[in-house]
């Protein structure tokens, strides 16, 4: 009867180790929802300052083309140029942000299933000990 007690509790300070190593792990994966949506906020107003950006070079072009002065428009056409190319390595490098965060916002739910799984498992375990303890 001792050792089946003794089992018992040492499934019992299992199970509840486990289930604050579950609700320590979803903590972690709220925060890192959080994190994913701020950087989600982010990618989408870099973005509309590509688009903004990309209007006022189209307008610059146009202006370009009524220019007389060819020095002046040749230099307006190389700041323009620069600044799109600068824009489109931000969007590159915030695309890529955006497929780590998803990376990691799976594999943090891929940590949830599995701990879900764990907690299923011990959950189990505990309810075939009380069994075995009532037919004791």
């Amino acid at each position: 009867m001792d050792q089946a007690e003794a089992s018992y509790k040492a499934a019992t300070d299992e199970y509840t180790a486990e289930i604050k190593e579950y609700k320590a792990a979803n903590e972690a994966y709220k925060a890192a929802t959080d994190a994913y949506a701020a950087e989600i906020k982010e990618y989408k107003a870099a973005n509309e300052a590509y688009k903004a950006a990309t209007d006022t070079y189209a307008a610059e072009i146009k202006a370009f083309n009524a220019a007389t002065d060819t020095y002046t428009a040749e230099m307006k056409i190389t700041r323009l140029q620069l600044t799109h190319t600068l824009l489109k390595s931000k969007n590159t490098r915030l695309h890529l942000t955006h497929k780590l965060l998803k990376s990691k916002h799976t594999r943090l739910q891929l940590t949830h299933t599995l701990l879900q799984i764990k907690l299923t498992t011990l959950q189990l375990t505990h309810t075939l000990l009380k069994s075995e303890r009532t037919l004791l």
